[in-house]
C-alpha cells in the first residue's frame, strides 16, 4: 500500500509539473502574438503650436478599454485633412524602442514637430491618424492648439523644393488612469489678467498672462507630466515654493504668496527624449506668468 501511494504521489507531481509547462507556454504564446491595441480600445488627442516656423507639440493616446493590448514600437503616423485625404508629409521615427503593453486607463505620449509646409489644404482642418496594427481602422483625432481650439497656424514654407516632414519621437509610457493627458503646449500671447481666488490652478493655458494675489494666498502649479520641466522665480521673496508637501501628478508645486510685489514665474520644459542616446530633435518649450500680489486685507 505505501508503495502505491508513492506512486500517486509521483503521479500527481508529474500532472503539475505538466500543468505548469501548458500555462507557461500559454502566456510565453500570448507574449508572441503580442495582442495589438485596436482603434475601438484607444483615444486620441493632440495640440500643437508655433515653434520658430515648425509646428511642435504632442499627442496622448490612452487605452479606454479593459483589457491589455500592445502599441508598436513608435507611432505610425499621418496627416489628413477633415476630408480623409493624405497631406504629402514625411514621417521621421527619432528614437526606435522596443514594443509597449498598455493597460486599461495608460497612456502614452510621444512628441512632434512639423516642418515646412508648402502645399494646400483642402479643408479648414487638420487631423492626426495613427495605425497601431498591420490592418483594421486607425485612431484620428483633430489636432487643437495651445488653448484647445482648432489649429489655425501651419508651418512655415522654408524651402518649396523640399519635402515636408513630421518628426515624432517613441512612446512615453505612464500608468495614469486619467483618460486625457495630452500635454498642451504653452498658450501663445496672451495678456489677460486673472484675479483668482484664495487658492487656485496655473496650467499652461496661463502663459504669458498675469495672475493677482494677495499675500496669503496659494496657487498650485501644473504645466502637466508630458516635459521635464525646470522652473524659476525672479526675483525671489515674493512668492514661496511650499517644501515637504505631496502634489497631484504633474504638478510642480504649491507656491504661497508671502510678499508684496512683482515677480515673474518661468519655466522651461524639455522633451524626456532629450536625454535618449541619441537626443532627439524635439524643442523644448517655454512657460512664463507675471504675478502681482497686493497686501492682505
Amino acid at each position: 500500500m505505501p508503495k502505491f501511494k508513492q506512486i500517486l504521489i509521483v503521479i500527481g507531481l508529474a500532472a503539475i509539473v505538466i500543468f505548469a509547462v501548458i500555462a507557461f507556454l500559454s502566456v510565453q504564446s500570448l507574449f508572441r502574438e503580442k495582442i495589438t491595441c485596436d482603434a475601438s480600445q484607444l483615444k486620441l488627442s493632440s495640440s500643437m503650436q508655433g515653434a520658430t516656423g515648425a509646428l511642435a507639440g504632442a499627442a496622448t493616446v490612452t487605452n479606454v478599454s479593459a483589457s491589455s493590448c500592445f502599441l508598436g514600437s513608435a507611432p505610425r503616423l499621418s496627416l489628413i485633412d477633415s476630408s480623409g485625404v493624405e497631406l504629402p508629409v514625411g514621417v521621421i521615427s527619432s528614437i526606435p524602442a522596443g514594443e509597449a503593453l498598455l493597460a486599461p486607463g495608460g497612456s502614452a505620449s510621444f512628441f512632434l514637430v512639423w516642418r515646412n509646409w508648402c502645399g494646400q489644404l483642402g479643408s479648414d482642418s487638420v487631423n492626426l491618424r495613427l495605425f497601431v496594427g498591420t490592418a483594421g481602422a486607425p485612431v484620428i483625432a483633430p489636432i487643437r492648439d495651445a488653448g484647445g481650439g482648432p489649429l489655425t497656424g501651419l508651418p512655415r514654407c522654408e524651402d518649396p523644393s523640399a519635402s515636408s516632414t513630421l518628426s515624432i519621437s517613441a512612446f512615453n509610457l505612464s500608468t495614469s488612469t486619467r483618460t486625457n493627458v495630452t500635454s498642451t503646449p504653452p498658450a501663445a500671447t496672451s495678456t489677460a489678467v486673472k484675479s483668482p481666488a484664495t487658492s487656485t490652478t496655473v496650467t499652461l493655458s496661463d502663459n504669458n498672462q498675469t495672475i493677482n494675489l494677495k499675500v496669503g494666498d496659494s496657487f498650485l502649479l501644473n504645466l502637466g507630466d508630458t516635459y521635464n520641466w525646470r522652473i524659476s522665480v525672479s526675483p525671489p521673496g515674493i512668492i514661496s515654493r511650499r517644501v515637504n508637501v505631496m502634489v497631484i501628478r504633474g504638478a510642480q508645486g504649491i507656491y504661497d504668496a508671502i510678499s508684496p510685489g512683482t515677480t515673474t514665474l518661468s519655466a522651461v520644459g524639455d522633451p524626456f527624449c532629450l536625454s535618449a542616446k541619441p537626443p532627439c530633435a524635439m524643442p523644448s518649450i517655454n512657460f512664463n506668468i507675471k504675478i502681482g500680489i497686493g497686501k492682505a486685507q
